[in-house]
């Protein structure tokens, strides 16, 4: 468990820094998105609106800045780390749960979406954890 966290943790601060010190303007769709959350609404043309709604809430709380865009695939990277890996270690043992959690941490894919704020971030992060909230209701026969 330490060891997945701490991991975890360190990449967290160095994703935080790299976007902090990092010269690299937010892409077009980025930019759309963070647009929509100056424009909220229940829907827009080609997307759902959670980017926005998620974009918003960052915004609101950090700025108008890259960190506030890029701060929410961040942390919904290190959360959805942190599920696999308790659920990984319910399901098999400790190391299993280490490996799932570290795995994806080094494919290119998934550290990209870690920092782009896309709808791929909370799409992968909520996918996830719909499967592990119903392993559980099938595992024992309740919902939560």
């Amino acid at each position: 468990m330490k060891f997945v966290l701490l991991f975890n943790i360190a990449l967290l601060i160095f994703r935080i820094l790299y976007v902090l010190y990092y010269p690299m303007d937010l892409t077009p769709e980025e930019a759309q998105y963070w647009d929509w959350s100056r424009h909220l609404d229940l829907s827009y043309y080609s997307k759902p609106p959670m980017v926005a709604y998620l974009n918003y809430f960052s915004s609101s709380i950090l700025g108008h800045t890259e960190l506030a865009v890029r701060i929410v695939p961040i942390l919904l990277s290190f959360a959805l780390t942190l599920f696999t890996y308790f659920f990984a270690k319910r399901l098999f043992d400790e190391r299993v749960g280490i490996i799932s959690a570290t795995l994806p941490q080094m494919s290119v894919g998934f550290s990209i979406n870690s920092i782009l704020m896309t709808t791929d971030a909370p799409f992968i992060f909520f996918w996830a954890l719909s499967l592990i909230v119903l392993w559980f209701s099938v595992e024992y026969g309740k919902t939560i």
